[in-house]
C-alpha cells in the first residue's frame, strides 16, 4: 500500500501545485497554454495534468460529504478516483462500499474499474426541456425573474425576434428532418392562446412579438400558395436535450459536433439551448466549445452579464454564443444553471430556491 500512497502522493502534490500555478484572470485559451507548460515543467501530459486536477476535485468534494472517503481516495491512482467520482454520481452507497474494498485492500484499482462500468445505468432520455420551463415557473413564483438575460436578448433580436414572455411558449416534439440532422430534440412556438391570457405583461412589448409572428407565419408566402403551405406555428425556440453519458470525456468528444450542429439550427431558430444533464456535463462541454472569432465575423460577442453571487471566472467559456452573422443565439445550459445561463440575476434567484426548499 505505501508503493501506492507515494504515487498518489505525487500525483495530488502535483495538482495542487498546477492549481496554485495556474491563473484564473486569463482567457480560456491561455488558460490552456499555462496548464501545457505546467505540463511540461512536470514531465508529464497536459491530458494527465487535467486529468489529476479533476481528480483532485473529485477528492475534495468527497471531503465534504465524508472525511474517511476523502482519505481513502487521498491513497489511490487517478484512475480509481475518476472511477469514483463517475459511480458517486448515480450510485453514492455502491461507490463507497467499492472504495472501501479499494481503501482495505480487497479489489484492486482494475477491479473497482470494471465494477464501476458494469454499475453504470443505461442511458435514460429525460425531456430536460420541460424541466427547465418549471425552474423557471419555481422562480417566478417567488418574484423578481428577469427573463431572458442581455445576451439572450441581444442574439434573438439579430433575427428580428423581441423579447417576450417564456409562459406563453410550447413545447412541440414533431420534429422536421432538418431539426432531426441538427440534434435536436424539441422545440417550442408561442401559444396564441396563452399570449392572449397573459396580458398585460409590462415588461414585454407583445404587440411587437405578435407582428413578428404574423410576419413569420407569413414569411416567403407568394400569392398563388395556399393557406395550408403557410406554417400557422412557427417555432422559434429549439432544444438539444443530451441524455447522460457514462462517463464524462463523451462529452467532451462530442462538444465540437455539437457546436456545429447547434450552429446550424441557429440558422432558422432564434434561440437554440443545448441542455446538458448536470453541470458536470455543461462544464465538459464548455471547456471544448470552440471559441468564436467575432471580429472576423463582424460581429458583436454576447454581452457579458454576471451577478453579485455568480461571477463568471474569465476561464471559464460563456454559456452564450452567437455563432454567425444573421443567425440566433446559442445557449448551453443544464436544469442546475438555467436561472443563472437564461436570466439576468439568476444566481440570486437559485439561491432563493435553495433556501426555500431547505425549508420545505
Amino acid at each position: 500500500m505505501s508503493a501506492m500512497a507515494d504515487e498518489e502522493q505525487n500525483w495530488l502534490r502535483q495538482a495542487r501545485q498546477a492549481r496554485e500555478s495556474l491563473p484564473t484572470d486569463v482567457p480560456h485559451g491561455s488558460r490552456l497554454e499555462a496548464l501545457t507548460k505546467l505540463a511540461g515543467q512536470s514531465g508529464t501530459s497536459r491530458a494527465a495534468l487535467r486529468n489529476a486536477l479533476a481528480a483532485l476535485t473529485i477528492v475534495e468534494q468527497a471531503s465534504k460529504r465524508d472525511a474517511a472517503a476523502g482519505r481513502a481516495l487521498a491513497t489511490l491512482p487517478v484512475s480509481l478516483v475518476e472511477a469514483y467520482g463517475r459511480w458517486v454520481r448515480h450510485d453514492g452507497q455502491g461507490a463507497a462500499d467499492a472504495l472501501a474494498k479499494a481503501a482495505s485492500g480487497t479489489l484492486s484499482v482494475r477491479g473497482f474499474v470494471a465494477a464501476e462500468r458494469s454499475a453504470r445505468p443505461s442511458p435514460k432520455f429525460r425531456p430536460l426541456l420541460d424541466t427547465l420551463f418549471e425552474t423557471l415557473g419555481e422562480a417566478e413564483g417567488l418574484g423578481g425573474l428577469q427573463w431572458p438575460n442581455a445576451g439572450i436578448k441581444e442574439g434573438i433580436r439579430r433575427m428580428g425576434l423581441p423579447p417576450f414572455p417564456y409562459r406563453v411558449l410550447e413545447i412541440q416534439r414533431d420534429l422536421s428532418g432538418y431539426d432531426v440532422a441538427c440534434g435536436l430534440t424539441a422545440t417550442a412556438f408561442v401559444d396564441r392562446t396563452k399570449l392572449r391570457e397573459v396580458r398585460p405583461l409590462d415588461p414585454y412589448d407583445l404587440g411587437e412579438l405578435e407582428t413578428h409572428l404574423d410576419l413569420a407565419q407569413m414569411g416567403g408566402a407568394r400569392e398563388d400558395e395556399t393557406a395550408e403551405a403557410i406554417e400557422a406555428r412557427p417555432p422559434i425556440v429549439a432544444a438539444m436535450e443530451v441524455s447522460e453519458r457514462p462517463v464524462i470525456e463523451r462529452y467532451r468528444l462530442e462538444a465540437k459536433n455539437r457546436f456545429f450542429r447547434a450552429a446550424a439550427a441557429a440558422a432558422i431558430y432564434p434561440l437554440v439551448l443545448v441542455v446538458l444533464p448536470d453541470e458536470a456535463a455543461k462544464r465538459a462541454t464548455l471547456d471544448h466549445w470552440p471559441a468564436l472569432p467575432y471580429d472576423r465575423l463582424g460581429i458583436k460577442a454576447p454581452p457579458a452579464e454576471p451577478s453579485s453571487e455568480h461571477e463568471l471566472r474569465q476561464d471559464e467559456p460563456p454559456p452564450v454564443v452567437y455563432p454567425g452573422r444573421g443567425q440566433g443565439a446559442v445557449v448551453v445550459t443544464c436544469p442546475a444553471t438555467a436561472l443563472r445561463d437564461l436570466c439576468a440575476g439568476g444566481a440570486d434567484l437559485e439561491r432563493d430556491i435553495a433556501r426555500r426548499r431547505a425549508g420545505r
